[in-house]
């Protein structure tokens, strides 16, 4: 069966993972191990694999290798308490969620842009966790979550792609500018305009990128405030204390 990284990552084990690297590892030289027990063997004895005992080489070897300081959960759970304990797990779970949009975006996305921006997103109200993750939104450069509110507005409401091509195409640019012109301040609408003509002066590789950034960033608004068509209400806008959060850890 023929091997490479990207397929070696997928192992679900990290000692598989570990023993499928080091296979893949030329530069080991004598230190590669052949086969899956020579691997073992090299952290504990292969015959106590599955036995208490392993637990016990293993633990030894990282002590002496790391200079490691080993305490039990016993010893630790004697250190805290363990109310709050649960409590801050509980917590700091939806940071999960987090991490895990970022580690399918990097795994599955990077190799392809597209004017529809990410794929993956986490859809929640939540605000709370908003202030938990301004670092890591800033190490992502741009957000992980998207509004419930955007899902309604702008995909069950929105036509097939069909029915928009042939209405649109009837419609431009004559009776869309008119309505334009009526329905918005002259100076926002001369601004659509420079835009329109800023964006036709680019090639379409950087203008796919730059609709990407703005796609992303709409979904990611965690201040906007939407008005649901057919509901005859506006949804309450999130907390605005972590909308500025957002806001402060840059674009999505």
């Amino acid at each position: 069966m023929w091997l490479d990284y990207e397929l070696a990552r997928q192992a679900p084990q990290i000692m598989l993972r570990a023993y499928l690297y080091a296979r893949l590892n030329p530069d080991l030289g004598p230190r590669q191990p052949r086969n899956w027990p020579g691997f073992v063997r090299q952290f504990c004895t292969y015959q106590t694999l599955h036995r208490p005992e392993a637990y016990d080489d293993l633990r030894q070897y990282l002590q002496i290798t790391f200079g490691f300081d080993y305490q039990s959960t016993a010893e630790l759970q004697a250190l805290v308490d363990l109310d709050q304990v649960g409590k801050l797990a509980k917590q700091l779970a939806p940071v999960k969620k987090a991490l895990a949009v970022y580690g399918r975006r990097r795994n599955g996305e990077t190799s392809r842009v597209t004017e529809f921006g990410w794929g993956t997103w986490w859809p929640t109200g939540e605000t709370t966790i908003v202030r938990l993750t301004r670092q890591l939104t800033r190490d992502n450069k741009g957000h992980y979550i998207m509004r419930p509110d955007f899902l309604l507005n702008f995909l069950t409401l929105a036509p097939s792609a069909r029915t928009a091509r042939k209405a649109l195409a009837t419609v431009f640019p004559s009776i869309l500018g008119v309505r334009l012109a009526r329905r918005m301040p002259e100076t926002a609408f001369y601004k659509i305009m420079d835009k329109m003509a800023e964006a036709e002066g680019l090639d379409d590789a950087r203008r796919t990128v730059e609709i990407s950034k703005l796609t992303n960033r709409l979904k990611s608004d965690l201040a906007h405030q939407y008005m649901a068509t057919g509901a005859a209400r506006r949804p309450a806008p999130l907390d605005l204390a972590a909308a500025r959060d957002a806001e402060d850890a840059g674009p999505g």
